[in-house]
């Protein structure tokens, strides 16, 4: 899923605060300056919220604000609306290419769909006879220690190497995008020269070092830890803290219309008493002159 459960109540609270910060700024008991509709009456509190919620699943404010403070608060709803809508079909279209792309697990998918695959040279024969299809898909490459850096610079989509060059690639944080496929796909073995009188004795010991993981243990310890951070392509879904900043910028658009509807309801009454008692007071003096 593009977003995770918790994302999703955070921002069915954001809606539901932007319906209450409609009432408070521009429609409801709080207003003195909102256009009534036709039949004289201020708008319900359940279309307050039906326009909050269109809004967003519109991507679009569904209302026009009558106020300033209004306006300036519709404006930061508008871009949690943009940010948030924008994210989810950007965060979905990465999902979706992605499992395609898991689709792809093994070399007979790869070329199947025509995908450029490097390889070394040494191996042609014995992998062009067991996958054909890399006669026409498959780079060949001479050195075998150019096919990480061949990957990585992008000539082909995937690559037949051993596990460790991988290894090794991402210990310098490299082909961290990458990853071995569980299917072994050639077997070269590996021997060396021992005497007639030690090849018993070798081999039993050989096997016996095996079986106890000793060689695991010394591959283990001769490569260096990868530097790629771990990450679970089939959950990619985001979370609270990556919106927190727009969460943030509608708090903030929400405190600055708090403060000209703050000015709105007590800075014009104030100048009208003023007016009135000037007036009062003019009147009072134009009438003591002319009883004297």
């Amino acid at each position: 899923a593009p977003f995770t459960p918790a994302l999703w109540f955070c921002i069915v609270l954001v809606i539901v605060f932007a319906g209450l910060s409609q009432l408070v700024f521009d429609e409801g008991c709080f207003s003195k300056l909102v256009v009534r509709d036709e039949d004289g009456e201020i708008p319900s509190t359940q279309k307050v919220f039906y326009e909050s919620i269109v809004s967003f699943l519109s991507q679009g404010l569904s209302y026009s604000p009558e106020t300033l403070s209004g306006r300036i608060f519709a404006v930061g709803y508008g871009f949690f609306i943009l940010v948030i809508g924008a994210s989810y079909t950007a965060n979905l279209a990465s999902i979706l290419i992605t499992q395609k792309g898991l689709l792809i697990s093994t070399i007979d998918d790869a070329l199947s769909y025509g995908k450029k695959i490097c390889y070394y040279t040494g191996t042609m024969k014995s992998l062009n006879d067991k996958y054909p299809g890399l006669q026409e898909h498959g780079v060949p490459i001479n050195d075998m220690q150019q096919i990480p850096s061949e990957l990585e610079k992008g000539s082909c989509w995937a690559a037949i190497m051993a596990k460790d060059w991988l290894q090794t690639s991402q210990a310098a944080s490299q082909l961290c995008g990458y990853e071995m496929t569980p299917e072994v796909l050639l077997s070269v073995p590996a021997g060396y020269w021992v005497s007639e009188r030690l090849a018993d004795v070798v081999s039993w010991q050989v096997a016996n070092e095996t079986v106890h993981g000793t060689w695991d243990r010394v591959a283990a310890s001769a490569f260096r830890a990868s530097m790629c951070a771990d990450m679970d392509v089939a959950n990619t879904a985001l979370e609270v803290h990556h919106c927190i900043g727009v969460m943030a910028v509608v708090g903030a658009f929400f405190f600055l219309a708090l403060l000209l509807r703050s000015w709105e309801l007590g800075g014009p009454s104030k100048l009208v008493r003023l007016a009135t008692a000037r007036d009062s007071g003019t009147t009072s003096g134009s009438d003591d002159s002319d009883s004297s």
